[in-house]
């Protein structure tokens, strides 16, 4: 009676057992079995995985190619991802695990890819069966990590918060706008004040796109503006705010408050 243990298989084996004579003369020099296999169910493996991340539009920037070695990974929220896996045999279906959320993948022979959009951070895993219905063990779990778009920032450099409006009727204005992706849009809202009454009539904007290209990121803006035609008259004001809008958001600043002397307060003056 013969014994024998085959530990940690992990390839297809072909076995057989056979003993040999020990007699000098004998009527049979050796016995055996026939072959036989031991076929190895093999758990599906992702080898590889690539993925194509495609920044939103408004930022500018270049699809670009990340290797799936790295498992924790930083993009801007509302990227688009496509991405590719091969495994080391041909599948049944294959699904990701976005968070708590299931979504089919598609699946050609050993070939898994698929489309998501992120808006926010989240865990990502793919499983897979083969197809004897086995199922990958242990996949690796990859971590997206959202960077936000921050909204422009707006620095005054001149007006004061108050001021006085002379007869030169000129109002100088000098500030800076930073955003991290670009500038779509800056403009100057102002609005009329006759006395203690606000005339919603005259409540308009200054356009200022002709100052700068679209998408830049640090922006200088200094300028004078004219408001003789404004009809102001003494004691009136103009209040206005500078506005600077990227592809999603909008920074308004603190408001500005111009003002024509009343005639009692340039007779103390004088």
């Amino acid at each position: 009676s013969y014994n024998h243990n085959i530990n940690n298989v992990k390839t297809n084996i072909k076995y057989w057992a056979n003993t040999k004579s020990y007699r000098w003369f004998s009527a049979w020099d050796s016995i055996g079995t026939k072959p036989y296999d031991i076929i190895i169910k093999k758990r599906p493996i992702i080898e590889n995985i690539e993925l194509i991340i495609t920044p939103p539009e408004y930022t500018n920037i270049n699809s670009y190619l990340i290797n799936g070695s790295n498992n924790q990974i930083e993009i801007i929220a509302n990227s688009n991802i496509n991405f590719t896996c091969k495994t080391n045999k041909d599948l049944h279906s294959s699904w990701l695990l976005l968070d708590k959320n299931r979504i089919n993948l598609n699946v050609k022979n050993n070939i898994i890819s698929g489309n998501i959009v992120l808006d926010s951070s989240a865990l990502f895993t793919i499983y897979c069966l083969d197809k004897n219905m086995i199922p990958n063990l242990n996949p690796t779990q990859y971590t997206f990590l959202s960077k936000y778009d921050k909204p422009p920032s707006i620095i005054t450099y001149s007006p004061n918060q108050e001021f006085e409006i002379d007869e030169s009727y000129n109002i100088n204005i000098n500030f800076n706008v930073i955003d991290d992706y670009g500038i779509s849009d800056i403009f100057i809202e102002y609005e009329i004040i006759t006395g203690d009454i606000k005339n919603q009539i005259q409540t308009n904007i200054w356009s200022l796109k002709s100052k700068f290209k679209k998408n830049q990121k640090n922006i200088n803006i200094n300028n004078t503006f004219n408001i003789m035609n404004f009809d102001l008259s003494m004691g009136d004001q103009i209040h206005f705010n500078i506005v600077a809008k990227d592809y999603k958001q909008t920074t308004k600043s603190n408001k500005f408050i111009g003002r024509f002397p009343t005639l009692e307060e340039l007779f103390q003056e004088i």
